[in-house]
């Protein structure tokens, strides 16, 4: 049971830190820098999360992190390219 309450504790956490950076986004949302940078920030602590997650659990590999890397590097590149296309 503490298991489980500690791992809903943990995933929402992670909900409240998504909801967080989304309204921050919309707050921002004229400032198109801004909005890179909290997608930036908060696609690391996604990554730094994971990890450490998954290092208290026990069963950390490479792969792991590597999936964790790949998720944030994707958001990061999706955003900024959709963000700044126009600049392009």
């Amino acid at each position: 049971m503490t298991k489980l309450l500690s791992q809903l504790w943990f995933y929402f956490a992670v909900l409240i830190a998504i909801g967080l950076a989304l309204v921050v986004l919309y707050v921002l949302r004229y400032q198109p820098l801004a909005q890179f940078l909290v997608v930036v920030t908060a696609s690391s602590l996604y990554f730094l999360a994971g990890v450490i997650y998954h290092l208290g659990k026990r069963d950390l590999s490479k792969n792991i992190v590597l999936e964790f890397l790949g998720i944030a590097i994707f958001v990061i590149l999706a955003f900024g390219i959709l963000t700044f296309w126009r600049v392009i």
